[in-house]
């Protein structure tokens, strides 16, 4: 009897899943009209303007000119400490004039390059910034179709649309 009862549940479970499928295909409907022509909803990346370009452009290019001078003058300070250390054993003796003066240079190299390592970080974190701050968004924008196509193809017809943004 419980077998008897299992199979009738299923099978009115079918059935009403048929009647259903069957109520939702309408004798009506007329699959094959053209619908109006629709439009579609486009999600587009605004641009940055010039100026922005060039203002962000020109601080990466700024810090990245002053990063090249700091290293220049890095190298420079240490050639020149190395010229005047007393890890030399060659420079042992008195002190000269000369080797006063390559002191100087290497003090003087080592504080322009701090600087300019200074100024080129800060000016590479300005270009970040500044990319940041003028990241434009996205808009969306809504788009017809501008030109419908219709081609016959054996057996039936190939339906095509263009659309431009």
């Amino acid at each position: 009897m419980r077998a008897t009862l299992r199979a009738m549940s299923r099978c009115s479970t079918v059935l009403v899943t048929l009647t259903v499928l069957a109520g939702a295909a309408r004798a009506d409907t007329d699959y094959f009209a053209q619908p109006a022509p629709s439009t579609i909803k486009v999600r587009q990346t605004r641009s940055r303007t010039a100026s922005q370009h060039l203002m962000i452009g020109g601080l990466a290019g700024a810090g990245a000119v002053a990063g090249g001078l700091g290293l220049w003058f890095h190298l420079d300070s240490r050639e020149a400490a190395d010229a005047v250390s007393a890890d030399d054993p060659r420079l042992i003796g008195t002190w000269t004039p000369d080797r006063q003066e390559s002191y100087d240079r290497a003090e003087s190299s080592g504080s322009k390059a701090i600087i300019f390592y200074g100024v080129g970080g800060l000016c590479l974190v300005g270009a970040v910034v500044a990319a940041v701050l003028t990241q434009p968004g996205e808009e969306e924008i809504e788009v017809g179709p501008r030109h419908a196509s219709i081609a016959p193809v054996p057996g039936g017809a190939v339906v095509g649309g263009a659309w431009r943004w």
